[in-house]
């Protein structure tokens, strides 16, 4: 047999370690993973940027604008980055005694959820993060007038996807974005120019909080004579419903305010330094992967190559003279990526 597994009693102590983690993920309310790496329990299965799956963490940084240095660390064991943001940018509040959050803090695309934008507005941080808006241009539903129909020549304009209907067979349906929303009324109006009215409100837990979303339902009778019928309308069923949850408007907001020059134009300044530790530390330093297992482990390792960044950082501003002090300065609320 092979030397792994012929050692039966450190088989078992591996076992016995997956199944201790098992019982803290299941105490703590977490997501419970399909698949548990036995050579180190607490890291989680997820894709390789190589390819392929491999046992992996999922290190953090957060990079300071003015001098490119990293003033907040961690890692974690899933990929769900976006949760993690708010933490970190209380961290840098309390490590650097600012008496306020940053005032601006630039995150890729996952970072503008709907719960990070609510937990943001009441730090009273803005985020620069992209998200599209919806544009007239490539999408007919965004007509003037929501409550006249779609023209026929333009139905195929229409956004659509491929989704699994009941049968388990892929079918192209309208996605959300060919409905309208009315704030003022409460309802959406579909491509027909039909109301989808209010019904009730749903609660569901989710990673990170609870979404609570308002339930919208066409009239069974109009979706039963609709021409739209067959791209709307799953086989069975009898009228369209569609929701939004409670975040809705804050990332409509947010969109928006990513449409101007000057969000774009901020937004830019976080490619220059939030992926050169990265990039240093992989490409200059060597590190590509984790020397150690087990979570605090890693994280130290991750510390002390955070570290050795800064350091790697600094000795380069004073061999160019470039003067750091001034850019150490977090007294200001400067911006974060």
């Amino acid at each position: 047999m092979p030397v792994e597994l012929a050692d039966t009693q450190r088989r078992l102590k591996q076992v016995d370690a997956a199944l201790a983690e098992l019982a803290r993920v299941e105490a703590e309310g977490e997501t419970t993973p399909s698949r548990l790496p036995l050579t180190d329990p607490q890291s989680r299965m997820s894709p390789n940027k190589e390819g392929g799956f491999a046992p992996n963490y999922t290190p953090l940084a957060t990079v300071d604008v003015a001098s490119g240095l990293i003033v907040a660390a961690d890692v974690i064991a899933m990929t769900s980055e976006e949760l993690h943001l708010v933490p970190q940018i209380k961290a840098v509040q309390e490590d650097f005694q600012l008496p306020a959050p940053p005032a601006e803090v630039l995150g890729d695309g996952i970072m503008c959820s709907g719960a990070n934008l609510a937990a943001l507005e009441e730090l009273g941080t803005t985020l620069y993060s992209p998200l599209a808006v919806p544009d007239a241009a490539t999408n007919p539903a965004l007509r003037a007038d929501p409550t006249q129909p779609v023209p026929p020549e333009d139905w195929d304009r229409l956004p659509m996807k491929k989704i699994n209907n009941r049968s388990g067979q892929k079918q192209p349906q309208l996605t959300k974005d060919a409905f309208v929303y009315d704030e003022q009324n409460d309802c959406y109006w579909c491509p027909q120019g039909q109301k989808l009215s209010f019904v009730h409100k749903t609660s569901e837990r989710i990673a990170g909080g609870r979404v609570e979303r308002s339930r919208y339902k066409a009239d069974a009778t109009a979706c039963a004579a609709c021409p739209l019928r067959e791209r709307c309308l799953q086989k069975k069923a009898e009228r369209r419903e569609v929701s939004h949850d409670q975040h809705a408007a804050l990332r409509e907001r947010h969109a928006r305010r990513m449409a101007t020059p000057e969000a774009q134009a901020k937004y830019k300044k976080r490619r220059e330094v939030a992926e050169m530790p990265f990039a240093v530390i992989k490409h200059h330093f060597g590190a590509r992967r984790f020397l150690l297992r087990g979570l605090n482990n890693v994280r130290t390792e991750w510390r002390w190559l955070a570290t050795a960044f800064n350091l790697h950082k600094l000795m380069s501003q004073l061999r160019t003279r470039a003067g750091p002090a001034a850019a150490l300065s977090l007294s200001a609320p400067t911006p974060i990526a």
